[in-house]
């Protein structure tokens, strides 16, 4: 279960980096600030961070019984509800 969770969140994780690095470029090719880029590239590890908790939490409050799918749900929702408080 915990490699399935790891498997996921580090598949998220990449595409995210590819994001980050694309949202860069664009930044620099368009005149916006690193301060912008930065603050879009915190906003999304802190989500991913968030949720990860979430969802460990959720885990093993549960007495271990969730699913993959249950897990994966949770973390997409919490990292959805971080995202949206910090806009």
């Amino acid at each position: 279960m915990a490699k399935g969770i790891i498997a996921t969140v580090a598949t998220g994780s990449a595409g995210r980096a590819v994001f980050r690095q694309v949202l860069k470029t664009v930044g620099a090719a368009t005149g916006v600030g690193a301060v912008a880029t930065s603050t879009v590239a915190a906003t999304i590890a802190g989500a991913m961070t968030y949720g990860l908790g979430i969802a460990a939490q959720e885990y093993y409050r549960g007495g271990r019984r969730h699913s993959e799918g249950e897990l994966k749900n949770i973390y997409r929702a919490a990292a959805q509800a971080f995202r949206l408080s910090n806009r």
